[in-house]
């Protein structure tokens, strides 16, 4: 019953591979805590997880 729902949902969000990861350019506001304390750096955020799948950072 489910398995129609499952299939179309894996096939959305399934991203392909690229041998090209196109340079990001972007620019980090001040949103990004300041604190030693809080500060674990941007690799270690989910954004740059997702991001680098598809840019090269």
């Amino acid at each position: 019953m489910f398995q129609p729902l499952l299939d179309a949902f894996i096939d959305s969000t399934h991203l392909d591979e690229t041998t090209h990861k196109p340079p990001l350019n972007i620019a980090l506001a001040n949103w990004w805590p300041l604190k030693n304390s809080e500060k674990k750096g941007f690799r270690d955020f989910i954004l740059h997880v997702i991001l680098k799948q598809r840019y090269k950072i």
